[in-house]
């Protein structure tokens, strides 16, 4: 398995559409990250201008599971040994195990991949971790550096949420015009944590592990088509500078733990 970097500036703005009531909120309902059918999109959009009779072949790949991608979180990086931190949604099954103080564990929306190993439940994570993002972020106490304080960790951030007036121009009536856009954007922690930097991720696998199909075109036009996408960009309103990012990076990655006869998603799914 891998990890696809996606490296952004600090305050990079992204726009994460999800489903709304109706058109007229539909710009102001936003994710704070990069969903898994977004991304797909991306990518077989980019794949259909450079390879457009290889299409369909490549998307029976991706029906087969030969290749597999999840959707896009945030990963926290370290100038100084290139230590990444990866973080993941909440698990939902951790609701069952909160005994007290459901505010403080519902308000988490991430953790980091250490935690998701430790399997340390909401109960121990005082004695084990520290709140990021005013309490939005997970973090255990390792990935951070030594001796950081809860009020300094929580001054740590990986993304800011924001909302941005816009005004319809091509209508013919002057009422109603103003509407806002939501945005994600990469959090810049240059006073809260020096030396560190903040990143999209996703993971990147092809299950079938067939040596034919890792030599195969499809799978290099797919890798291609990832790397093209900081050319094209990444979700909505990428006409007024949202979804850019500067370059697409592959590494390793090691699937977390989460022991026997368990299973998790790191992407949208629909189980049958």
């Amino acid at each position: 398995m891998q990890a696809v970097l996606l490296r952004c500036k600090p305050r990079s703005r992204f726009h994460f559409g999800q489903i709304a009531p109706d058109e007229n909120t539909s710009l102001n309902t936003a994710g704070a990250w990069l969903p898994s059918d977004t991304l797909f999109s991306a990518i077989i959009n980019v794949l259909a201008e450079i390879n457009p009779q290889g299409v369909e072949s490549i998307l029976q790949d991706f029906e087969q599971g030969k290749v597999l991608i999840s959707s896009g979180f945030y990963v926290l990086e370290y100038a100084e040994d290139e230590r990444k931190v990866y973080f993941l949604p909440k698990p939902a099954h951790y609701c069952a195990a909160v005994s007290q103080d459901f505010k403080t564990f519902n308000r988490v929306k991430l953790i980091s991949k250490t935690v998701w190993e430790a399997g340390w439940l909401p109960d121990e994570w005082p004695d084990h971790c520290l709140w990021l993002q005013n309490g939005e972020v997970l973090a255990a106490k390792s990935d951070l550096p030594d001796a950081m304080t809860a009020e300094q960790a929580r001054a740590i951030r990986l993304y800011e949420m924001e909302d941005y007036p816009r005004v319809k121009v091509h209508t013919q009536s002057r009422g109603n015009n103003l509407y806002y856009v939501t945005t994600s954007g990469i959090a810049d922690n240059a006073e809260a944590l020096p030396g560190s930097s903040v990143h999209l991720y996703f993971l990147f696998d092809t299950a079938d592990k067939d040596a034919d199909f890792e030599k195969s075109t499809n799978l290099q036009d797919i890798k291609t088509a990832i790397r093209m996408l900081a050319d094209r960009g990444i979700g909505g309103e990428r006409n007024v500078g949202c979804g850019l990012f500067e370059k697409a990076d592959f590494v390793t990655f090691d699937a977390p733990q989460i022991g026997k006869n368990a299973f998790a998603t790191a992407s949208l799914a629909l189980p049958a």
